[in-house]
């Protein structure tokens, strides 16, 4: 609603009545009518002097029509409210190393880091084993986990019947899991990504059970006695810190 409508609109609800001095609750509804158009900012901003001139010339409008106008310019500008631009929110301040630590050690992605590796598989039969397999065969059996007949098949001992650990499968395989637990030890860096997200360097170890620690040479042993060395990245939701995936170095 520009000027020339708003006059328009003052006319067409007091088309040229008797003069009144004082608001009445008629002329109220008429302003409440014209601030319903929601006249633009435009308005406002720019016609204020017009209006008030228009509202101090007797000849132009009678005192009933002028306090509407007036009354209506004032309820416009009145419900304007200022454009507010939000503060941008600051960048999270990357977890220190000992902070890092903290979410490794407690996220599902570190407890499921490379747990495969906590478990072997032996072919029952001892015609299908290779050098390596046969040599881990025979050390469970010098701890007394296996039994190894004269065909060279393995079968479970009195040790390992009633031991949940090992797992006699319908294909052929025995199954031993777990072997060892992992360990977090320390982080060594931190780093910040260009996307926002942070990258934590740390170590870990295997910590091998009773079962585990029957090996004393071959893969399984070598790789329980190693440290190893993975990076995790970190990514802030909005309230903390969080690990979101974790990669072997």
């Amino acid at each position: 609603m520009d000027l020339v409508d708003l006059v328009d609109f003052v006319d067409s609800v007091d088309p040229g009545g008797p003069a009144s001095e004082s608001t009445t609750s008629t002329e109220v509804h008429y302003v409440h009518q014209v601030h319903k158009a929601s006249p633009p900012l435009s308005l406002c901003a720019f016609a204020p002097l017009s209006l008030l001139r228009l509202c101090a010339s007797p000849a132009t409008l009678t005192p009933m029509k002028r306090t509407i106008v007036a009354l209506a310019l004032l309820a416009a500008c009145s419900s304007e409210k200022p454009t507010t631009t939000s503060a941008a929110q600051p960048a999270a301040t990357p977890p220190t190393p000992a902070q890092a630590r903290a979410i490794i050690e407690k996220s599902g992605e570190f407890s499921q880091h490379e747990f495969t590796n906590a478990a072997i598989s032996l072919p029952v039969a001892g015609s299908s084993m290779n050098a390596p397999t046969r040599d881990l065969a025979k050390q469970l059996a010098a701890a007394g986990w296996l039994a190894i007949d004269g065909a060279g098949d393995i079968m479970l001992s009195d040790k390992s019947r009633s031991d949940k650990r090992f797992i006699l499968r319908e294909n052929g395989l025995l199954d031993i899991v777990p072997l060892a637990k992992k360990e977090l030890g320390d982080v060594t860096a931190v780093r910040t990504n260009a996307d926002g997200t942070v990258n934590a360097d740390f170590t870990w170890h295997w910590i091998p059970n009773e079962v585990g620690a029957t090996f004393t040479t071959g893969t399984i042993h070598d790789r329980f006695a190693g440290t190893q060395r993975a990076t995790a990245n970190l990514m802030w939701n909005g309230t903390v810190w969080a690990m979101i995936s974790v990669e072997k170095e």
